[in-house]
């Protein structure tokens, strides 16, 4: 029985290393094949702040609603977000249109802020070892017709990575290699 035992001990610490929902209050780390990182991180209610940094060595500020929908980007340069360059993406009217992401459905937010979003079925996305249910999202926004993102949602963490970003001229993809709680 005690040898039994060790190994479900292992399992369970490794399994319990995974970030869930209740992690989203310290925040959510997942990194980006080419060294980018995202830090996830809930700001209240349905709205999560996402901050991002690139290679390049620039970063920004991102507001998503459900997880999945941006209101609001804004760089940050030297560790200081610029106010001055917050660009907002409809009213919190026309934001809160929008619904909560479910598999094998498309749905609609007629705003002029608004667009269209399709949704695949769920399968498993695993990053770093780390199993989730998950679905692709296509959006289309309703200003930018020629504009594709697609994601995956992860309706666990509510919250979703994007995983395509496309438009007629170029396509750039992004693959999650590792995530991780934060521990502050």
């Amino acid at each position: 029985m005690l040898r039994l035992a060790l190994p479900l001990c292992l399992i369970a610490s490794f399994a319990s290393a995974c970030p869930t929902a209740s992690d989203l209050t310290k925040g959510i780390m997942v990194t980006l094949s080419d060294g980018g990182t995202e830090l996830h991180k809930r700001a209240g209610g349905d709205r999560i702040t996402v901050f991002a940094t690139f290679p390049d060595g620039d970063a920004s500020m991102l507001e998503i609603y459900r997880g999945l929908y941006l209101v609001a980007s804004m760089p940050v340069k030297n560790g200081l977000p610029v106010v001055s360059e917050l660009e907002r993406f409809g009213s919190e009217a026309e934001i809160v249109q929008w619904p909560k992401p479910r598999p094998n459905a498309a749905w609609e937010n007629a705003t002029s802020s608004g667009g269209v979003a399709s949704a695949g079925a769920s399968t498993t996305t695993t990053i770093s070892g780390c199993d989730y249910v998950s679905f692709p999202v296509q959006l289309t926004y309703a200003d930018d017709p020629d504009y594709t993102e697609t994601y995956t949602y992860l309706p666990d963490l509510g919250t979703s990575l994007l995983i395509e970003a496309r438009d007629p001229q170029r396509t750039d993809r992004y693959e999650y290699v590792s995530i991780k709680a934060a521990r502050k």
